[in-house]
């Protein structure tokens, strides 16, 4: 089982917040995306330092369900909080 407190499975917590997010569109299933988005809002560990990473995850959702005013809002929300984290690199 992983657990947030320990440093070793924060890494793998966050890739399957990832890698879940990627296949839910790449098979279409976008409110299933959108899920996973909003529970990596709540529960990734990497989103205390970087909450801009949990929302990227809604823009590709949103956008492919046509819901361009709430990407837009959210990629700019996006955009300003890893400006104001300092604009890290992100692999």
């Amino acid at each position: 089982m992983l657990t947030k407190h320990r440093p070793a499975d924060g890494i793998e917590i966050f890739d399957l917040f990832h890698s879940v997010s990627l296949c839910a569109v790449a098979v279409g299933d976008l409110p299933g995306a959108l899920a996973v988005a909003a529970r990596a809002t709540e529960e990734d560990p990497v989103n205390g330092d970087y909450p801009f990473v949990s929302l990227l995850k809604y823009l590709a959702p949103l956008t492919l369900s046509g819901r361009f005013d709430e990407a837009i809002e959210l990629g700019e929300r996006a955009f300003a909080e890893w400006r104001a984290a300092g604009a890290p690199r992100l692999a």
